[in-house]
This record gives structure tokens, sequence and C-alpha cells, in this order.
């Protein structure tokens, strides 16, 4: 037996149907201070049909939760997102976020001043500075979740270990950017605690720390490429390029002119070490130890 379906029906199925597809369709929104529907950056966040948020020039004094993927994107480092020393700027969640053209500053958290990140997180043409962590990551913090720093700089934030970064067991990738003039009473730059980090194409320098690691402690494992490590400080403490207490690959970069105060002004090992045409040189008081 065939069964024919009513004009009338099959119309409604199909109205359905379209109906369906612009209820879950994604679009661009556009942030416009004092303006509704979308006066803040988590205003839109908070619009599922949002998948891309854009921010325009200007100085926006928030703390962004994010627990979903979505995109924020700012014209440049004239597009401000200041937490006003009130907490974390962006805590990431959940979710695959990215973060572009933009300047995250004046965050205040225990974990991660700038960014808390929990998720998946890009973060691309930024600048990350001035932001402190009382505890551990005063840019971002990273636990357990995967971070690409790309074509960005993390520079001048505070915490009391890992000033620029910390990975707490998850994966950081720096590709491209700078990480520098950030401080910690331990960990200046990056702190790298059992997670994976991979530094390439890029500078780390002038951060200091009061203890180990100026440039960067490595407790998990780590591959620098093709990147820079100079300039940095453990004042009272070893390790003033990198502090190496896991597995560290170097391959075609350059550890020069860091300081320690003790032991391993360039390197600091006391884990496993691999150097591939690499250039260590000029460190105080010696290059590498033992």
């Amino acid at each position: 037996m065939k069964w024919r379906i009513p004009s009338q029906v099959l119309a409604i199925l199909l109205l359905g149907l379209l109906g369906t597809g612009v209820a879950e369709a994604k679009v661009n929104c556009k942030v416009t201070a004092g303006q509704a529907p979308y006066s803040t950056i988590q205003s839109a966040v908070n619009d599922p049909a949002c998948s891309r948020v854009d921010v325009p020039i200007g100085t926006f004094y928030e703390n962004v939760t994010i627990n979903r993927n979505v995109t924020i994107r700012g014209k440049s480092h004239k597009t401000v997102v200041d937490g006003g020393s009130m907490g974390t700027v962006f805590f990431i969640n959940s979710g695959t976020v990215a973060l572009q053209g933009m300047t995250i500053t004046n965050g205040q958290g225990g974990s991660g001043g700038g960014i808390l990140n929990y998720g998946m997180l890009t973060v691309e043409n930024c600048l990350v500075s001035n932001n402190r962590g009382p505890n551990d990551g005063g840019g971002i913090y990273n636990l357990a979740g995967t971070v690409t720093v790309k074509n960005s700089t993390i520079d001048g934030n505070r915490a009391e270990q890992g000033g620029g970064i910390v990975n707490n067991h998850g994966t950081l990738t720096i590709d491209n950017s700078a990480i520098s003039n950030n401080t910690a009473i331990a960990n200046g730059g990056i702190r790298n605690d059992s997670g994976m980090l991979t530094v390439r194409n890029s500078t780390i320098s002038g951060n200091t720390a009061g203890f180990h690691g100026g440039g960067i402690y490595n407790g998990g494992k780590m591959t620098v490429q093709h990147s820079t490590i100079s300039g940095n400080t453990a004042s009272s403490g070893s390790g003033g390029g990198i502090s190496n207490n896991g597995a560290l690959t170097l391959e075609h970069s350059n550890i020069t002119g860091n300081t320690a105060g003790f032991f391993g002004g360039g390197i600091y090992n006391g884990g496993t070490l691999t150097v591939t045409k690499s250039i260590i040189t000029d460190n105080t008081p010696d290059n590498i130890y033992p």
C-alpha cells in the first residue's frame, strides 16, 4: 500500500525544518557599549546564537565567564578588556575558545589574573599585560586544558609562581610570541608543572624570579625550537634561563645572557636534557649545571 502525504502537511513539515535551521544559525554579534542587545562582551557570550563576538576599539571593564564554543575578536591592542582588579578577566570554564586582537589587562585572580582556562583556548594577536595572580599564573593559568599562544605578547604580569604563565597538567604551545618582563617569587616567565610545553619561534626575555627558573621552570615535558631565551634572572636560586626537573629538548635555539644567584645561569638541569644545534653562552655564573 502506498501512502500519500497531503501537500498541506508537507508544507508544514518543511516550514518546521526551515524554522529549526534559522533558530540554530550561528551569527556574528557586535558589542556596542551602552546599547542593546549586546552592551557588554558577557551579554554576547551569553547568547548561544553568537558564534563570534566582535568587540570594537575601546576599553571594556569586564570579568567574562565562558562556558561554550565562541570566538571573541577585537580590532587591535586598542581593544582593551580591563578586569578592574576585581577578578580574572577571562574565565574559560569549558568549550573551544579563541581570543583574538585585544589587550587583556588589570586582572587579579587567585590563579590566572588575565586568563583562567579549563577548556581549549587559542590566544592570538593579543597583549596580556599587567595582570596579577597572587597564587599562580599572573597572565595565564591553564589547568588540565589546552592553550595555544600565537603571535602574542605576555608581558609585565606578576604571581607567586609563574609570573607569565602556569601550565598545570595541561598542554601549552607558545608560537611566534614573546614572554617578557614577568615577575614571580619562583618561575618568572613560565611554569610547566607536569604538563606538555612547546616553545617555537619565540622569545623568553627579561623575566625575573626570586628563586628558581627566571625564564622557565620545567617539571614536565618541554621542547624549545628556533627560540631565544635571554636576559632572565633567578636572583636567589638556580636556572636563570631554564630550571629543568623534567624532560627538556632544545633545538636550534639560543640561551644567552641569563643570570642565576646560585647555579645554572643558562640551564639548571635536574632532569634529562637533549641539545641539538643550539647556542648556550654568556650566562652567569655558568652555562649549564651540572
